[in-house]
C-alpha cells in the first residue's frame, strides 16, 4: 500500500475477540473508540457468547457507526475468530486488543501509524509495539513491559510465547495476509505463533 497519505486518513481495523466477558467490554471497547486516531473500525466478534454480550454490543452500535458485530454460530476460539475478524475488515493496518484489555494511551494507534509512515519503503517494517503493563484483578499494576529487541531476536522470538502482548501490535494488511493470518490449529500461543510467522 501507499504510504504517501496523510496518516489521519488511512483507515486501522481493531479486531477483538469475545466470549462471555460482557462485564469488561465496556471499558475495553471505550478504550479503543477514544483513541486519538479517529479513522478506525472496531470490529467485535462474539465466539458465541451466552451472556450479555449481544446487548453490549447493540448499545455501542446504536453510539457509533465504526463498531461491527460479526456474531459466530459456534465456538470456534481465538484463533479462527481472528481470521473471521480480519475478513471482515477493511483496514490497511490490523490491531489486535484482548477482551480484558484497554488502551490507556490514547495516542497509542496514532503513534503506531506514525511509526509506519515515517519508515514507508522499508520492507522488513512489519509490525509496530507499544509499551504494556497489567492489572491484576486486586488492582495491582505491574510495572511498564517495554518492547525492547533482544540481541539474538530470532532465537528469543523462537524460544518461547508471550514476548509480545498481542494487544500491543499494530500489522500491515500485507504481512497478516502474506501469512495467511492465525493457524487455527493452534489453541495456545496463537499470537506469538503469527508474530514469528510474520518476522520471519
Amino acid at each position: 500500500m501507499s504510504l504517501t497519505r496523510k496518516p489521519d486518513d488511512i483507515l486501522i481495523s481493531v479486531i477483538v475477540c469475545t466470549f462471555n466477558r460482557a462485564d469488561m467490554l465496556v471499558e475495553c471497547i471505550n478504550s479503543i473508540l477514544d483513541q486519538s486516531h479517529r479513522n478506525i473500525e472496531l470490529i467485535l466478534i462474539d465466539d458465541a457468547s451466552e451472556d450479555a454480550t449481544p446487548e453490549v454490543a447493540a448499545q455501542f452500535m446504536k453510539q457509533d457507526f465504526r463498531v461491527k458485530y460479526p456474531r459466530n454460530k459456534k465456538n470456534l476460539r481465538v484463533a479462527a475468530s481472528s481470521n473471521v475478524g480480519f475478513s471482515k475488515s477493511d483496514g490497511d493496518y490490523i490491531c489486535l486488543c484482548g477482551d480484558d484489555d484497554i488502551w490507556v494511551d490514547k495516542e497509542k494507534l496514532s503513534k503506531q501509524i506514525n511509526l509506519f509512515c515515517a519508515s514507508a519503503g522499508k520492507p522488513d517494517e512489519k509490525l509496530a509495539l507499544v509499551s504494556t503493563y497489567w492489572i491484576e484483578k486486586s488492582g495491582q499494576k505491574s510495572d511498564f513491559k517495554s518492547p525492547e529487541v533482544p540481541k539474538n531476536k530470532f532465537k528469543h522470538l523462537l524460544k518461547k510465547n508471550g514476548l509480545i502482548c498481542g494487544s500491543s501490535v499494530m500489522i500491515s494488511r500485507e504481512s497478516w495476509s502474506a501469512v495467511d493470518g492465525f493457524d487455527e490449529r493452534f489453541r495456545r500461543g496463537t499470537d506469538s505463533e503469527l508474530f514469528r510467522s510474520i518476522l520471519f
